[in-house]
């Protein structure tokens, strides 16, 4: 079963790396560009498996919705391409992750 994990906090990738673990191959991560969470999946080599990654800015600022709006599309558009290569998504799984 496909799945697209999606994480916004560091305690959003501590949460989910044991379902991220155990999960196929062909899974695809989403992650807000964070310092923190940056760290978190970079040194969890060996821990958690790479997987097919997108980087998204946190929406955050006086220009939070023309940064939300950008961070919807490259959503939109990544996992149009990733259905393209790999499948059809069967869950889309994230923790007060509302854009997505």
């Amino acid at each position: 079963m496909r799945t697209c994990w999606v994480l916004d906090h560091p305690a959003h990738v501590r949460l989910l790396a044991p379902f991220i673990r155990s999960g196929t191959t062909s899974d695809v991560l989403i992650a807000t560009d964070r310092v923190e969470v940056r760290q978190l999946l970079d040194s969890s080599e060996g821990v958690l498996p790479k997987r097919q990654q997108l980087w998204v800015e946190r929406p955050i600022g006086s220009k939070r919705t023309r940064i939300a709006w950008k961070r919807m599309r490259q959503v939109r558009q990544f996992l149009r391409k990733a259905q393209h290569n790999g499948g059809r998504f069967e869950r889309i799984i994230c923790v007060g992750a509302a854009l997505e």
